[in-house]
């Protein structure tokens, strides 16, 4: 379900692996799912994998998921192999889960000193509200599912204050590109995002959300975890290292 609301540019199979493309932009559209059965040996894999991503100047890249209990996922043959030829682990993060119909009760928007618009194409006010350190996905990456685009603005001035991207996969809502302007955070923002995002779920008629966060970003993980979202899955990402 995640990987069809972030696809990528373009994608290609590899036995049951999915390979994924989008110009270098977030690591989920230039990196190859790890799921399903190959049809071949499992070191020719890898080989084919690198080939295939440095053919398109991208560094070779696997995400590769876990329960979060439990188990021994078969993953972690696929894990232990690209460890040892010395992928890099990185960017451990846990995909979230919610039942839409049974969050806290929602108003139809967020607080009153903020006005929320919905598009079916992120607007270049909704493209320009980005981290700092970093560019927003481009946008044949962020059109590549079909998506709803929430952008917050300021009652008084108008001014961008928020974004969400709300992708649309059968009967589930996926969030993902949850900003808040950097010099206007902690101040419930990012709540009044989240709240409008369920309230336009529910208006679809999607029944479940989830979303994948960094494990690292404990403010967006002490965030969602308030809302009623609960992890469902862990996972992480394997980059190849240069070749010698």
């Amino acid at each position: 379900l995640a990987a069809r609301g972030w696809p990528g540019s373009a994608q290609r199979r590899l036995g049951g692996w999915l390979l994924r493309f989008g110009g270098g932009d977030t690591k989920r559209a230039n990196s190859v799912l790890v799921a399903g059965t190959l049809d071949r040996p499992l070191g020719d894999a890898i080989e084919a994998v690198r080939d295939a991503y440095e053919a398109e100047g991208l560094r070779p890249t696997a995400q590769i998921s876990f329960p979060l209990t439990g188990p021994t996922d078969p993953a972690t043959d696929v894990d232990a192999e690209l460890a040892r030829r010395g992928w890099e682990l990185v960017e451990p993060s846990v995909t979230y889960v919610a039942d839409l119909r049974r969050l806290p009760a929602l108003t139809p928007g967020p607080a009153p000193e903020v006005r929320t618009s919905w598009r079916d194409a992120p607007s270049p006010e909704w493209s320009a509200l980005a981290d700092a350190d970093r560019r927003g996905p481009a946008k044949d990456v962020l059109t590549a599912a079909s998506a709803r685009y929430l952008l917050l603005t300021g009652a008084d001035d108008g001014r961008p204050v928020a974004r969400a991207r709300l992708a649309i996969v059968d009967d589930w809502g996926g969030v993902s590109d949850v900003v808040v302007a950097p010099a206007l955070r902690r101040r419930g923002l990012g709540r009044a995002a989240m709240d409008a995002v369920v309230v336009e779920a529910r208006r679809l008629g999607l029944r479940f959300g989830y979303l994948q966060v960094v494990q690292a970003n404990r403010a967006a993980v002490g965030l969602y975890a308030a809302g009623g979202w609960r992890p469902h899955h862990r996972y992480h990402y394997r980059v190849a290292p240069a070749r010698g």
